[in-house]
């Protein structure tokens, strides 16, 4: 907008009027604070379809047998070993 104000596309007026509100809604949405609550990782599994078909003892086995592995900035991602042919699990 402000290139626009200095080619003259747009008014002072109207960009200062654009601008204010544009300042306003950014702070708004920079005071959002959204809600990241993480279900227990049983719960989240079992919402997949896939996870739906398998008995708890293999859940446990599943979460057992998971390595978590750490990227940018405290930013983890569970990656969930899958063992179904060393335990023999049809799928």
């Amino acid at each position: 907008m402000t290139e626009n104000l200095k080619t003259g596309q747009i008014e002072e007026k109207a960009y200062l009027y654009f601008k204010k509100n544009i300042d306003k809604s950014a702070k708004m949405l920079g005071d959002l604070v959204p809600d990241w609550h993480m279900p227990p990782i049983r719960e989240f599994l079992k919402s997949i379809p896939f996870f739906q078909y398998l008995d708890e003892k293999t859940i446990n086995s599943l979460l057992l047998e998971s390595k978590d592995f750490v990227f940018e900035n405290d930013v983890k991602i569970i990656k969930v070993l899958f063992f179904f042919k060393k335990n023999k699990i049809k799928y």
